[in-house]
């Protein structure tokens, strides 16, 4: 899927980079902040599964690594690291 935010898999390579940096440090950061809000969205089969099986092996919750790889992409594009 391109568009708007890029292909699927190139922004899939990049939260999973992103995501190895972040994860000693932010989900403490993000149990303090805001209360969370339902987001309502849709991915694909596969990609669905292998969020959730990677939130098992590390032991987390799927919200968590979601709001983890967006606010990674928000602050790459903020910060004009990101392509795309």
């Amino acid at each position: 899927m391109s568009g708007k935010f890029g292909s699927l898999s190139k922004l899939g390579s990049q939260v999973s980079e992103k995501t190895k940096k972040l994860e000693t440090t932010i989900p403490s950061k993000l149990e303090t902040e805001e209360p969370w809000e339902a987001l309502g969205t849709e991915l694909r089969r596969a990609t669905k599964r292998r969020l959730k099986a990677y939130a098992g092996q590390k032991g987390r919750k799927v919200k968590e690594l979601v709001e983890e790889a967006i606010t990674a992409y928000l602050d790459a594009k903020k910060a004009g690291k990101d392509e795309t």
